[in-house]
């Protein structure tokens, strides 16, 4: 308080009680995390379950022993498959739910991780009629990671971008640039887009929009996770029936030796 010539005369203090503000904070927060758990626990279940499901009515048939051969090859081939199918859960789930990191940190080329992992896919790309476009800088990107680690994220964004694709096929783009202090990954497609309402679930674990048995919906988890453990960050702009943009971004490593990068 100040009088008329705007020197203070005293002092006055407002207090308030936060404790029932943080307590109600604190089991927002714990139910935001059972939420995420029960969906997580129904994901699993959901894409366990599928698989067991076959596993199940093909041992019973092959149990009954009255098979000819040929259908007894059939539930044999049913049941490895699916059996497979379940491991395969069960790696990416592993993957999501891992956090450390699985091999020494080398000095890398961002663009030739990239190359790599989009010369292991480019026989699906071609199966599916996608055209893939690579864009990269005549000079090293350097950035400090696993690259067999770094490989799975741009896989898993090139397949999601060519699953999107009408059958007619379309048109994805990798591409690798620099933007101190990021190295900057890029995959553009030109397919259906994503619904707006689902831009903010995209990375939560088992969120699919893919048909039952065509994805576990665990990809963008897995992209998040690995692209947080190297210190980076991972957006998607996107709108439906327009081109989707997945950018990863990665910091890049400028110290002494950059120069000299890891192939």
């Amino acid at each position: 308080m100040r009088d008329a010539n705007q020197k203070p005369t005293g002092l006055v203090a407002v207090g308030r009680d936060l404790t029932e503000r943080r307590q109600f904070e604190t089991q927002l927060i714990r139910s935001e995390k059972l939420a995420a758990l029960g969906v997580l626990a129904g994901g699993i279940a959901h894409e366990v379950r599928n698989p067991l499901a076959v596993v199940s009515s093909a041992a019973q048939l092959l149990l009954e022993g009255r098979l000819d051969s040929a259908t007894r090859r059939v539930c044999e081939e049913k049941i490895h498959q699916n059996v497979q199918r379940a491991s395969g859960v069960i790696e990416n789930l592993l993957r999501f739910a891992r956090q450390s990191d699985r091999g020494e940190r080398l000095l890398l080329d961002l663009a030739a991780v990239a190359r790599d992992a989009a010369d292991r896919i480019a026989n699906q790309f071609k199966l599916s009629r996608v055209e893939l476009a690579l864009e990269f800088p005549s000079c090293a990107v350097p950035i400090r990671g696993t690259s067999g680690l770094l490989q799975q994220p741009v896989m898993n964004l090139l397949l999601n971008a060519a699953n999107s694709m009408p059958e007619t096929g379309g048109r994805v783009t990798l591409r690798v640039s620099v933007h101190p202090p990021h190295a900057v990954l890029q995959v553009v497609d030109t397919g259906c887009g994503i619904p707006t309402a689902d831009l903010p679930k995209v990375f939560d674990p088992f969120f699919t929009t893919m048909p039952v048995g065509k994805g576990t919906g665990l990809g963008l988890s897995i992209c998040y996770s690995i692209t947080k453990q190297h210190g980076g960050g991972i957006d998607i702009a996107s709108e439906p029936d327009q081109e989707t943009v997945v950018t990863v971004r990665l910091p890049l490593d400028t110290g002494p030796g950059s120069g000299e990068v890891s192939p």
